[in-house]
């Protein structure tokens, strides 16, 4: 494979032949305009870590564990969430052309991938079967953060925009999902809508007010003198 080959199918590999809990996350992020950003995240306890003692330690280890596996064209940057260590290797895109051409140093097949009449169609087969067993040892899963309203999809789980497949070493899976790019209101949109509304109301409250005030001092005008 080449340099940029994705992690799951690279370090991934040799780090599964040493744990039983590895978990990693391969997430896509797409844009409405086709840019976005592709992360490969890895997750070790503290245990793991230990055994995993040749590609440094501290700060420096995701840094050390990506050289070590020559994932290039990528940021790296470590973060822990509570007991665990995870390792996360980002690179951007500015077309959906550049997204595929990742896609395509991996056991990734691109069916479709494309932004037409601001619908988002993306359809591609993940191969876990050349990964051997060594990967079930891993709970991999693969999210996908679609722009719009989402449509047609066959996840196994979503949560608003976000879907995520969970992946099986052994098996080909299809992942396939739709949407709107403008199919919905943004939460911008939606707070500029409720601040609309408010200025309305309270348009409407001072109509009333100086209509009651007019009114008021014409009859007060009317009265007969004393």
């Amino acid at each position: 494979m080449k340099k940029s080959s994705l992690i799951l199918f690279g370090a991934l590999v040799i780090v599964a032949l040493l744990l039983s809990g590895c978990k990693a996350n391969m997430i896509t992020k797409i844009n409405g305009d086709g840019s976005g950003k592709f992360s490969q995240e890895i997750g070790f306890t503290a245990e793991e870590m230990t055994a995993l003692s040749s590609f440094g330690s501290g700060s420096d280890f995701c840094s050390k564990m990506g050289s070590n596996n020559s994932i290039s064209g990528a940021s790296v940057n470590q973060e822990t969430r509570g007991n665990e260590t995870w390792c996360i290797f980002e690179t951007s895109f500015k077309t959906l052309e550049e997204l595929d051409s990742l896609y395509a140093n991996s056991d990734t097949n691109v069916n479709a991938l494309n932004i037409t009449d601001n619908k988002l169609n993306y359809d591609v087969t993940v191969d876990m079967s050349k990964a051997g067993d060594t990967t079930g040892l891993m709970q991999t899963k693969w999210i996908l953060i679609v722009p719009g309203k989402l449509a047609n999809h066959n996840a196994d789980e979503v949560n608003g925009s976000t879907l995520t497949w969970n992946l099986t070493s052994g098996q080909v899976k299809e992942i396939q999902a739709e949407s709107s790019t403008k199919g919905g209101l943004s939460s911008n949109w939606m707070i500029f809508l409720v601040i609309g509304l408010l200025c309305l109301c309270l348009m409407v409250v001072v109509i009333i007010v100086v209509v009651i005030f007019i009114v008021a001092r014409n009859k007060k005008n009317k009265q007969p003198p004393i």
